[in-house]
């Protein structure tokens, strides 16, 4: 009868064979901190729990209309920007003297700017309601418009106003020859606070009438209420 194989158990390895461990990593540095006894008890670590960055500042858009937009800035303060279509501008509807053009506000949201073509009387009004500002905050009240050649007739300067709810007016006068053309910018018309509880509407506006002169190339975007930087 032919006997079965049986299978040899592995030689083990001599002692000089055997492999040294590889050596464990050193511990995280830890933090400590005392406590009402006195005794300093052991934190989190630090190296194996990174700190986060905080989330950049962003603004937050509540609602765009034709007529306006509302969203909240990087102070979480409410900012608006008003329309041409939501404004009063002197003979708009007549495209002798006014044309509507669409610009691209934002990427989701299509607006109309307001371009003249020829007027001797600009006469441009908004209104904002008091409430809806931020109590507290400091605002920045600005037009927000473009210089396009061929652009004439700016030789007198434009009036600019803000008319608060209690009958205080901010006036200032703006040299637009001085202008450059072809981007965007700025005429400040006033600045503003709004108090708790406090209501009614502001006046904002734009004009030049007494000069005589015809005008062309001012491009008008709306008006900007940001919280002062």
């Amino acid at each position: 009868m032919r006997r079965r194989p049986t299978r040899r158990a592995p030689a083990r390895a001599a002692p000089w064979q055997w492999r040294r461990a590889a050596p464990l990593p050193a511990p995280a540095a830890t933090a400590t901190r005392p406590n009402r006894s006195g005794r300093r008890l052991r934190t989190c670590s630090t190296r194996s729990w990174p700190r986060r960055r905080p989330p950049p500042q962003r603004s937050w858009r509540i609602r765009c209309t034709a007529q306006g937009s509302t969203w909240l800035g990087k102070q979480r303060c409410n900012c608006f920007m008003l329309f041409p279509r939501g404004l009063s501008i002197t003979w708009s509807e007549d495209p002798r003297y006014w044309s509507w053009h669409p610009l691209k506000e934002t990427s989701d949201s299509e607006v109309e700017a307001a371009s003249l073509q020829n007027v001797c009387w600009l006469e441009i009004h908004g209104k904002l309601e008091l409430s809806h500002l931020t109590p507290g905050v400091s605002y920045d009240v600005a037009f927000e418009v473009m210089l396009t050649e061929p652009a004439y007739g700016w030789t007198a300067p434009v009036n600019l106003r803000l008319k608060l709810p209690d009958g205080t007016v901010q006036e200032r006068k703006e040299k637009m020859q001085e202008r450059p053309r072809n981007q965007w910018m700025e005429l400040k018309a006033g600045e503003l606070k709004a108090q708790p509880g406090q209501k009614g509407e502001v006046e904002i506006s734009l004009f030049e009438y007494d000069g005589g002169q015809w005008k062309r190339g001012l491009l008008v975007k709306g008006i900007k209420v940001v919280p002062k930087e």
